[in-house]
């Protein structure tokens, strides 16, 4: 199975009560992609670049609502 991260930088967080603090919770969970998507597709520069710089490549922070592949 393949396992991305999924942090959350919203207040009151439990990853942290910073970015550093959420993307050092996150990246020690076992994962084993270099991909992430923020929780509610939240993200920012500062924490997209954090994210960046813990080695992530890719970001999956497009909210689609499954295209034509969904009838609801």
């Amino acid at each position: 199975m393949d396992v991305g991260l999924h942090p959350y930088f919203g207040l009151h967080s439990s990853h942290g009560s910073t970015i550093e603090e959420g993307v050092k919770y996150v990246t020690a969970l076992p994962h084993n992609l270099v991909a992430f998507r923020c929780h509610r597709f939240a993200i920012c520069n500062a924490s997209k670049q954090a994210m960046i710089e813990a080695g992530m490549v890719l970001s999956s922070n497009v909210c689609t609502r499954f295209g034509n592949y969904c009838s609801i």
